[in-house]
């Protein structure tokens, strides 16, 4: 007999003293798969205000225990799984612990991790002393068919990553937190999907490779993506909302909404130009779709390492200010906003309203006339333009602000 009747566990199951799940005999609570097995439930909650180690395999596919419990949850200072595999291939599997030993695989529809102290770090890459520490290989033990989720919301616990990360077993990483989600020098994230809430900020801005990105902070939201990004839908997640938002790839496509007071869009690679109105390869191309979800106070194109700003097909943008930064424009059709303005990239350059002549910044009366039509346009800054000449004719119905 091994000491246990069937159970049906509709709770939450607490230990004070360190528990062993599948095997061993340690100092502590020894749950047998035998044992383990008598337990049937929707969704099983153990924790432990001690340590949780799994010694034998929990497997609902393969005959290990739990092979009754759809939903499981492991709570504990420590939760070590280096003699047990953890495999719910039809259900959600939630660790909660300050210090994890991922040494078997875990498997799930929806994995998720979290720390249990307050401001306890989350540090992807590196198992540091202090830390939830969880290291690539770790990462890669996890297979989640929907989503691994790494979630210090509720302890305010920050999220670092502090050595590259690729995890293997899912196509989709959520990183979410009420504090920061930052990264070191060269810890760059690889998966096809990502979402990252950063309450307080969000500074991912070393090469990553995303596909789709959504995401949120009250903060600022900065990005850089070496591959060809797409702003989507992730985990839950449309599209981007931020106070302030930064974007660096050399290829983007906005199929969900980027919501900020300032949203500043920049290419990796310097010299690289932009083409608003067409998709076209060799430059930072936008068509009217994406900037139709642009939804942001003020866009800022443009930049002082960056190549030329063409407008090859109307664009609107009627609720937002648009802002041009280039030493070199060519306006070729419509662009329209709530105001636009044009200034160089580069100290010291002049302006020139009616021809494109060499070493200025110059606008042909036609291209003025396609900046904003009767709408409001500013031309120059108080930085970067050393003067505006007019060279010949130029009309633009609408109100005028000069500046250098």
């Amino acid at each position: 007999e091994d000491g246990i009747r069937d159970v049906a566990v509709t709770g939450v199951q607490t230990c004070a003293l360190p528990i062993y799940l599948g095997a061993g005999t340690g100092p502590g609570l020894n749950l047998t798969t035998a044992q383990m097995n008598r337990i049937s439930a929707t969704s099983l909650n153990i924790s432990s205000t001690g340590g949780l180690t799994v010694s034998g395999a929990l497997d609902t596919a393969g005959g290990g225990a739990l092979a009754t419990v759809a939903n499981l949850s492991l709570s504990g200072v420590t939760i070590d799984n280096s003699g047990g595999l953890i495999s719910l291939p039809s259900g959600a599997v939630t660790l909660a612990a300050d210090d994890m030993a991922l040494g078997q695989s875990v498997n799930g529809t929806l994995v998720t991790l979290q720390p249990l102290s307050s401001l306890r770090t989350i540090n992807l890459g590196t198992n540091a002393a202090g830390t939830l520490g969880l290291t690539a290989a770790e990462l890669n033990a996890i297979t989640a068919t929907t989503a691994l989720v790494v979630d210090g919301t509720s302890v305010f616990a920050p999220i670092s990553v502090s050595a590259p990360i690729a995890p293997s077993g899912t196509g989709t990483l959520a990183l979410r937190t009420s504090n920061t989600v930052t990264q070191t020098a060269g810890a760059t994230i690889t998966v096809p999907s990502l979402r990252v809430q950063g309450s307080t900020g969000v500074t991912l801005t070393q090469p990553n490779n995303v596909a789709t990105l959504a995401g949120s902070s009250s903060g600022t939201f900065s990005f850089t993506d070496a591959a060809a990004l797409t702003v989507g839908s992730v985990n839950g997640q449309n599209g981007i909302s931020s106070s302030t938002l930064i974007l660096n790839a050399d290829s983007m496509t906005f199929t969900q909404t980027l919501s900020a007071s300032t949203a500043n869009l920049l290419p990796v690679t310097a010299g690289r130009g932009f083409d608003l109105g067409t998709k076209v390869g060799g430059a930072l191309s936008f068509d009217a779709a994406d900037f139709g979800n642009l939804s942001a106070s003020n866009i800022n194109i443009g930049g002082a390492t960056f190549g030329p700003i063409a407008v090859t097909a109307a664009m609107a943008r009627p609720g937002s200010n648009v802002n041009l930064i280039a030493d070199s424009m060519t306006i070729n059709a419509a662009l329209t906003a709530n105001s636009v303005s044009v200034r160089p990239a580069t100290a010291g350059t002049t302006i020139d309203l009616g021809t494109r002549s060499a070493g200025t910044l110059g606008l042909t009366a036609t291209e003025v006339g396609n900046l904003n039509g009767a709408g409001s346009l500013i031309v120059g800054d108080f930085s970067n333009t050393a003067s505006v000449v007019i060279s010949a004719p130029v009309t633009h119905t609408g109100a005028t602000s000069v500046r250098s």
